[in-house]
């Protein structure tokens, strides 16, 4: 399901201070995928994992693409998120 975010807007998302997924090198267990886009194929903006929030994303454009990723074999406290539309750069 994709919700766009209003014309001539943008995304900017946060990660919360609690965060924790399972470290592993190159995030290859457990990890968030963040492309600029609505698709899988879209250009990456990163990959994450380990014991530190990733840094606040901003997309180009209407969306974002989020993808969560776990063998599910250790268990961490997690993560929570926030968005939020704002008016895209011209």
């Amino acid at each position: 399901m994709c919700f766009p975010a209003p014309p001539r807007q943008c995304i900017d998302l946060h990660f919360e201070d609690n965060y924790s997924i399972e470290s592993s090198w190159e995030c290859k267990f457990d990890n968030i995928e963040v492309r600029d886009g609505p698709f899988g194929f879209s250009p990456m903006l990163g990959r994450y994992c380990g014991q530190h929030s990733p840094p606040d994303i901003r997309s180009s454009g209407r969306y974002l693409w989020i993808k969560f990723v776990t063998d599910g074999e250790l268990e961490g406290v997690g993560f929570s998120a926030t968005y939020n539309f704002t008016a895209a750069s011209t």
